[in-house]
Formats: C-alpha cells, sequence, structure tokens
C-alpha cells in the first residue's frame, strides 16, 4: 500500500481512494469479460443437455425409465440374501451432479461478470465472497465422477477369466463397497464445509477491513477538498492499511489451504477412476477376444446384440474416460494456478486468470456426459435386434459381467436363465426372453415354451406365455 503523498494541487486520498478499489476489485477489460460470457453460454447449453438426457427415458415407456430413471440401486450377490450392493447409476449420476455444478458455474460466472465490469465495491456486495465459488462449484461434479468410477469398480467384481483367487471380489464385499463410496462422499463434503467456513471468515474481514479504510480515505479526500492545511488522520489510516495487508494474507492462505485440499482429492480421484477404468477395459478386451473366438464356430447372422452392446461400450467408455481424466486434470492446473494467484490477490493479472481457469473443466465434461450417455440418447422405443437368437456362451460369468456393466439384466438375452419369475440380478431392470420364432406345447401343468433357432431348442420354463416387451 502505497503512502499518501502529493501537491497541495492535488488531492492525494483520492488517488489513494483509486488504488484501494484497483487493488480489491479492479476492473477487467473487455475481452475478460467477454470470454466470460461465453463460459456462462457453454454452461447455460451443458445445463440444457443435462436436463435433456435426464428428460429423454420418460419418454421412452416403462422400460426405459426402469433402466435409467434411477440414481442408485441395490443388487444383492444372492438373490434376497445378505447386505446388497448400493450401486449409482453411473450415466445419470453424474448429469445430475454435473446439472448442479453447471448451475454453480454458471451463477460464478455472471457474478464475476458483474463484479469486475466496474471498479470498486460496495458494503455487502456478493464480489467479496467470489472466491467461495471457486472452492465450491467443482464438488458436485468431483461427487459425480467418484460415483461413476464406484459404478464402473462394481463391473469389476465378475471375474470373466474363472479365477476364482482373485481378491478384488473377496475384499470388496457389499458392507465394503458401499462404505467406501459412503465415506468418501462424507469426507469430501466435510472438507468442503472447513474451507467454506474458514473462506466466509477470511472475506468477511477482509471486506470489513477494506470497508474502513476506503471510508477513511475518502473522509480525508473531502477534508483536503474543504481545507488542505487541515490536519489528516494519518495514523489512523496506517493502522487500516496494516489491518487490510493482514487481512489479505489470511485469505491468501485459507485460499492457499483449500486449493491444496482440492488438489489432493482431485490426484486421489485420478488415481482410482483410471486404475477402476483400465481394469475393466482390460477386462472387456478379453471377453471381446473370446468373441472372436466362439463366432467363428457359430454363424456370425445369430449372434447376440449383447456383443454390440458390449463392443460399443467398449469404445464409449475409452473416449469418455480419456475426457473425464482431462477434466480432472485441468482442475487440478486450476487448483494450482489458484495456489500462485492467492500470493497475488490484488494483481489484476492473476485476478483474470482465476475467474478465467476455474471455467476450463466444463470444456471436457460436456462433450464427456455426451459420450457416457450414449445409450440414452442412441436407445430406440423397440429394440429388434434383441429378439435376435443369441450365442449361448458356456462361460456363465460374462453374462453377469454385462448385466453388471450396462446396469440391467442381459442374462435371458444369452439363453442363460431358467426361471423367469426369478430376478437373476435383484434390482437390475429384467428384460424377458425374446425371440425369433416361438412354439408352444399345450401343457397346462408346466406350461413350458419351446424356442427353436438355427442352434437348437432353447425350452425356458415359465408360468405365462412369452410376451415381446419394449427395451
Amino acid at each position: 500500500m502505497s503512502s499518501v503523498s502529493g501537491t497541495p494541487r492535488t488531492n492525494p486520498f483520492k488517488y489513494e481512494l483509486q488504488l484501494v478499489e484497483g487493488m480489491v476489485n479492479p476492473q477487467f477489460p473487455s475481452w475478460a469479460l467477454a470470454i466470460l460470457m461465453l463460459f456462462a453460454i457453454m454452461r447455460g447449453i451443458l445445463i440444457l443437455i443435462c436436463i435433456a438426457i435426464m428428460v429423454i427415458p420418460l419418454g421412452k415407456g416403462h422400460a426405459s425409465r426402469k433402466k435409467h430413471w434411477f440414481l442408485f440401486r441395490g443388487v444383492y450377490p444372492e438373490p434376497g440374501r445378505g447386505i446388497p450392493y448400493v450401486v449409482p447409476n453411473r450415466s445419470m449420476i453424474i448429469v445430475v451432479c454435473e446439472l448442479f455444478s453447471s448451475i454453480l458455474y454458471l451463477l460464478a460466472a455472471c457474478e464475476n461478470y458483474k463484479t469486475y465490469k466496474h471498479l470498486g465495491l460496495e458494503e455487502g456486495s456478493s464480489g467479496w465472497f467470489l472466491v467461495l465459488w471457486y472452492g465450491l462449484t467443482w464438488l458436485p461434479s468431483y461427487l459425480g465422477i467418484m460415483m461413476s468410477a464406484f459404478s464402473l469398480c462394481y463391473a469389476c467384481l465378475c471375474d470373466v477369466n474363472g479365477n476364482k483367487k482373485s481378491k478384488i471380489p473377496q475384499l470388496l464385499t457389499p458392507a465394503v463397497y458401499n462404505s467406501a463410496w459412503t465415506l468418501w462422499t462424507i469426507i469430501t463434503i466435510s472438507f468442503m464445509a472447513f474451507w467454506t467456513f474458514r473462506m466466509t471468515q477470511a472475506t468477511s474481514e477482509l471486506e470489513a477491513s477494506c470497508l474502513h479504510l476506503m471510508r477513511l480515505v475518502q473522509r480525508g479526500a473531502d477534508s483536503w477538498d474543504a481545507d488542505p492545511s487541515q490536519p489528516m488522520p494519518m495514523r489512523a489510516m496506517s493502522a487500516a492499511q496494516l489491518s487490510l495487508a493482514r487481512a489479505i494474507q489470511k485469505a491468501a492462505s485459507v485460499i492457499d489451504g483449500w486449493a491444496t485440499t482440492w488438489v489432493v482429492l482431485a490426484v486421489s480421484l485420478a488415481i482410482f477412476y483410471l486404475f477402476t477404468v483400465q481394469l475393466l477395459i482390460r477386462m472387456l478386451k478379453q471377453v471381446l477376444r473370446k468373441r472372436l473366438i466362439d463366432s467363428m464356430a457359430v454363424d456370425a447372422q445369430w449372434s447376440s446384440p449383447i456383443w454390440q452392446e458390449l463392443e460399443q461400450e467398449f469404445r464409449f467408455l475409452f473416449k469418455s474416460s480419456i475426457l473425464v481424466t482431462l477434466s480432472i486434470l485441468s482442475q487440478i492446473s486450476e487448483l494450482a494456478f489458484q495456489t500462485h494467484s492467492a500470493r497475488n490477490l490484488t494483481d489484476v493479472n492473476w485476478r483474470i486468470g482465476s475467474a478465467l481457469i476455474t471455467q476450463l473443466p466444463g470444456i471436457f465434461m460436456t462433450p464427456a456426459i455426451l459420450v457416457q450417455s450414449w445409450r440414452i440418447f442412441t436407445e430406440r422405443s423397440e429394440e429388434s435386434n434383441f429378439q435376435e437368437v443369441p450365442m449361448v456362451f458356456d462361460d456363465k460369468k460374462i453374462p453377469e459381467m454385462t448385466s453388471q456393466l450396462l446396469g440391467w439384466d442381459t442374462t435371458v438375452c444369452w439363453g442363460r436363465e431358467m426361471d423367469l419369475d426369478v430376478v437373476n440380478f435383484p434390482g437390475l431392470c429384467e428384460v424377458q426372453s425374446t425371440f425369433s420364432k416361438e412354439r408352444e406345447d399345450v401343457d397346462q401343468k408346466e406350461k413350458r415354451v419351446t424356442l427353436e433357432s438355427p442352434s437348437g431348442d432353447i425350452s425356458v420354463m415359465r408360468s405365462i406365455t412369452v410376451t415381446h416387451e419394449e427395451i
């Protein structure tokens, strides 16, 4: 803070007042404000995309709503026994969380634009608490990515190689799985609540110190205009300057601690997400390799459509994981930038950088959400492909793995189930058997339905007649 100095012809307090206003809340150049508005528009578009993804299943019938319109599902390791796995719906949970995060980002961009469009601040202005947006805007998005990773982690529990010595299913029991993502969520929210409280205190002290100094400087400017020979309250002004410097230093240390906490959480999430995705992609590669071997012995035209589902899931999972990882890395870069900008709170260039770089993760999350929700967009209300005769695969773990990955019971499409009255995977959306040709034997006791296929007859025990169901 510069000392008050000047000549009798000029009012040094007016210069000091402009200096304080420019230091605490500088006016942004027009190009920076234009970029802020572009980011706000981008976030508005992302909000519309999220709403569209959430609404689409409502117009596609009961089956589509049952497959997609939920946030969590309980899946029992054994039908009706023990503690269920509470599995987040990967596609929907990340959309809902990103919707809330985008709303916060949009509000932050608008508040930044309104605050930095003019020089200086007024008492009670929300601009004092803009730094809170920097710490809270990414919280819903972070939780969505974390829960999405745990949803993928659940799909990794299947052992497609038949290795019974695998430790992952043994270690990741329902109690451990549910506790892991619940504790992660609680710890993250607790840390953010702590730093929000600290930051609110710091910004309140900063606001009080700055406004007190501005009142003293304004009083000195008015006294100078009235009579330059009158004594000025220099001692009180120096004390106010020192108090403001301390408040700025305290706010900078809180910002630095908050950003460091976010870096630790983001790096932990990136490691867990990448480990889970690479493990799942490796499993999918093994399954698709088995499919290639199996297709040599079976006519390709009768191959199960679930194979196409898995191939698409493999491609989109690979692409979306790259985009989500880039979003996490951009957030880490933003947080690293915040640790440096916290030491230069009075520099307009650092303030511009903080306002703009905080919007960068949304550039990657928009396409990531579109890719991750591909099944909701591309799914038709009537899937005739699922009425084809499936390949009967000997490895029962593969139907189980596809059910866990796709989020609905696909076992009937593999010709594996024996009793459709008992859901193979409780909590998942069951799909009734629908094949190309059917012949019902008149037998009132058992009501057996015999299904014909080029690869042989498949008999399914049912208590009712087989019907087609929309998927």
